[in-house]
């Protein structure tokens, strides 16, 4: 490895569930890209700007 970051991702359905989050709706076709800016907030870390992917969970 020569330290930069390896984005590449499968096209592979992966399963997320939001536990204990309240009730929460998610939206469709998000991709791993998505899972940390997702869970960022609740652990109370701030989403970096160069992260390429968006929370799944919709705001209403």
């Amino acid at each position: 490895p020569d330290g930069t970051p390896f984005t590449a991702h499968t096209t592979n359905p992966v399963p997320f569930a939001v536990i204990g989050a309240g009730d929460v709706k998610l939206r469709e076709g998000g991709c791993l890209a998505d899972i940390a800016p997702t869970m960022m907030p609740y652990i109370g870390i701030e989403t970096p700007a160069d992260m390429t992917g968006k929370s799944i969970i919709v705001n209403e």
